[in-house]
Formats: C-alpha cells, structure tokens, sequence
C-alpha cells in the first residue's frame, strides 16, 4: 500500500474474488478422503461441499518493519501460517484443500497472503495458476467495470 489508501485491498474484495476463483478451481471445494488401501482419493459430494477455510486477522507488524527486515521468515506475524506443511482440518473438522490467512499488516501498510494447498490438489504450477486467477479476478472486480468480460481463464 505504497499511497497509504485506507482502502487498500477491501476485505470484502478478497472474499468475493477468492469465492468467484473456486468456480475455476472445483477441486478445492471436494473431500480428501483415504480408501481401504491407504490410497488418497479427492472426492465430489454435492451434498456436502469442502469450503476451504478462509481467516483474516490484523497484525501489529507495519510493512516497513518486514522490508527493513529483508522479509525474514521470523519478521512476519505471529500466527501467519495457520497450517504447517501439511493441510490441516478446519474449525468443521473436515479436512480442507485450501487454508487461506489473510493478514492486514499495522496501518493497513499492506497485507500478507498464507496459501495453503494439498499437494493432492496442486502441483506448483496449478498453485500458481490459482494465485495469478485470483489476483486477475480482484483486479477485474476492482476495477469496477464489470460490464467488461472477464477473462476467460484457460
């Protein structure tokens, strides 16, 4: 947030642009489940779909802080990471495909993304394909002419 605008990145921008992003991403909303030979399978249940879990906090840290810091791993926000290297079950119990934090940094100086998928799900390219898609959805919806087609996602 280089021009200090209090409405940076709005947080109902995010949810809605993350919400439209899993239209092109189906996968994160079904079930990781394990079958009788211990194989991982992803599973679709209509009747039941996997929301991933999606937090937003606010941090005491100022983005200054992190950039004078080379952006160390230590100099991010307690609690940053709501998974560790594996995905982890939600507040539902369920396991989910994708743990996302988004964490609004002091003064609203900007904000840190936590992204977390399954393997099961994502290679890295798919995992950034989903990221570079939710950033063109944002920026479509942000721009506010949504006469304008979004574009095609391929």
């Amino acid at each position: 947030n280089d021009t200090d605008d209090s409405n940076f990145m709005p947080s109902q921008l995010l949810r809605d642009s993350f919400i439209m992003t899993l239209l092109d991403f189906p996968i994160l909303v079904w079930h990781l489940e394990m079958d009788g030979s211990g194989h991982v399978r992803i599973v679709v249940d209509r009747d039941n779909i996997n929301l991933p879990e999606y937090l937003e906090s606010q941090s005491d840290v100022h983005f200054q802080a992190l950039q004078a810091s080379k952006f160390s791993w230590d100099a991010l926000p307690h609690g940053v990471a709501t998974t560790g290297s594996v995905t982890r079950a939600g507040a539902d119990g369920t396991i989910k495909l994708a743990n996302i934090h988004v964490v609004r940094l002091q003064e609203n100086s900007g904000l840190v993304l936590f992204i977390n998928t399954t393997h099961a799900v994502f290679d890295g390219i798919g995992y950034c394909t989903f990221v570079n898609r939710w950033a063109e959805i944002a920026k479509w919806m942000h721009s506010g002419d949504t006469t304008r087609e979004l574009p095609v996602f391929q």
